[in-house]
């Protein structure tokens, strides 16, 4: 009697515990989540003083060093910036500089009058 007590105790368990998932506890209780901030933290009067016919050493001042800097794509930066706050959606924000072959800024993507006010997209 005592063994089958504890085989379905044992079998048991694993269904109680499942109903303790920490989603349907109340916010007070529910586990603290770190904020995630990765990638070139960038300010819109930073991105407001982007010129077209910079260098890249002027843009890499302004902004930092780009997240990607591709090899097969020499004169194309790459700037992401991804965050998630505690328990939010992730958001991020992504955008490109592409120079010419002097090293001089031709054009981004988005336009550069378009970067001070790029939204962060929800993910």
């Amino acid at each position: 009697m005592q063994h089958a007590r504890t085989l379905l105790l044992s079998a048991a368990l694993p269904f109680l515990l499942s109903a303790c998932a920490t989603s349907s506890w109340p916010t007070f209780l529910q586990p603290y989540q770190m904020d995630i901030n990765q990638g070139n933290i960038i300010e819109n009067d930073r991105m407001a003083q982007l010129k077209l016919g910079m260098s890249k050493e002027q843009v890499r001042f302004l902004l930092g060093s780009p997240m990607l800097d591709d090899m097969f794509h020499a004169n194309r930066w790459d700037y992401i910036y991804f965050q998630k706050a505690g328990k939010d959606a992730p958001v991020q924000r992504k955008f490109a500089m592409f120079f010419d072959a002097d090293g001089k800024l031709e054009r981004s993507e988005p336009p550069l009058n378009e970067l001070s006010t790029l939204p962060l997209n929800t993910l």
